[in-house]
């Protein structure tokens, strides 16, 4: 296993205008991942596709209240009735870092609609320790239902509707397609699962040796807090935690991405292949010698190019019939 000279080049980058994290306190995870935003963006050069976007508040019931951001695949607003492909995505961030409004995560939302060409739904959900399981599972379920009930109002097709995610935001992807199952819900036609944590007993982390800037120990560690803190105390093994201990029948064709060189690669491979064992088509595609946040580095990492390409296909193909 070997970091590719191109993701190695740009995290030096990167690094020399960041300082040190301590991923175990909260406000300091924030800190640095406002900070790393803006160095994402300058470093990288990254440009924000001139797409429409509205915003629209969600109520959940039982809990605080959410919102989402709609990008149109152009600079005009899809009319209403158009029947477009939709694709609903959360973000992620150790459930304790992330917002709509972060540069980068709109850039990639905004580059993601114009080059699939369909309506792309970023939901937002509440971070810990202020909001806390099972708060979050309810509000990604509550957006997926508002955007399958609504979709026509922005020109989208509740028939051609997808889920997916990174990381934390992938783990909440796959329960709220779970929770859409078990309550009747929308017909869905994609989960896409982009680094992945799916089993937060931690049972799965890959451990990552010399390859990592950060060491095992302190990375693991970071990682085992940032699921006890949003678990607060809650059972990891409950499926609405950990997906990879749900039943999976049932759940639309599935894309599971994974990096060699992520602590989640061994979550990601092993949520693949239980879908596979529950009989959902399921494609599983490992980048070798990438890391966790190596897919955003797009023109720096040809890798990164390759993954967007994969992902804005995949969605093309949501509007192909049944």
């Amino acid at each position: 296993m070997a970091m590719d000279p191109n993701v190695r080049r740009t995290e030096a980058r990167l690094r020399a205008r960041s300082g040190p994290v301590d991923l175990t306190d909260p406000a300091d995870f924030r800190r640095h991942a406002t900070e790393q935003q803006d160095i994402f963006m300058s470093v990288l050069g990254i440009e924000t596709a001139d797409v429409a976007t509205a915003d629209q508040a969600v109520a959940v019931d039982g809990h605080p209240d959410t919102r989402l951001r709609i990008y149109h695949p152009t600079s005009t607003a899809t009319p209403p009735g158009t029947g477009l492909p939709v694709f609903v995505y959360f973000y992620g961030g150790a459930f304790i870092v992330g917002d709509s409004d972060g540069p980068a995560y709109d850039a990639d939302c905004r580059r993601l609609a114009a080059d699939s060409g369909v309506i792309v739904v970023a939901g937002e959900y509440g971070l810990a320790p202020e909001l806390t399981f099972p708060a979050q599972p309810e509000q990604c379920w509550t957006i997926l239902d508002w955007v399958a009930r609504h979709a026509e109002d922005f020109g989208g097709d509740p028939g051609r509707l997808g889920v997916g995610g990174a990381s934390s935001g992938a783990n909440l992807a796959a329960v709220a397609a779970i929770l859409n199952r078990d309550r009747g819900g929308h017909p869905l036609r994609l989960l896409a699962c982009m680094n992945m944590c799916s089993d937060l007993t931690g049972d799965h982390l890959t451990e990552l040796g010399t390859l990592s800037p950060i060491p095992d120990e302190e990375l693991q560690r970071g990682l085992r807090f940032a699921a006890a803190t949003y678990l607060a105390g809650a059972d990891p093994r409950q499926p609405t935690v950990s997906p990879l201990l749900a039943d999976l029948h049932g759940l639309p064709t599935a894309l599971v991405v994974t990096c060699e060189i992520d602590p989640l690669c061994g979550d990601g491979e092993a949520f693949a292949q239980a879908l596979q064992d529950a009989e959902v088509p399921t494609t599983c595609v490992r980048f070798v010698s990438q890391t966790h946040t190596s897919g955003g580095m797009l023109g720096a990492v040809p890798a990164a190019d390759s993954l967007q390409r994969l992902l804005a296909s995949t969605l093309r193909d949501l509007g192909t019939p049944a």
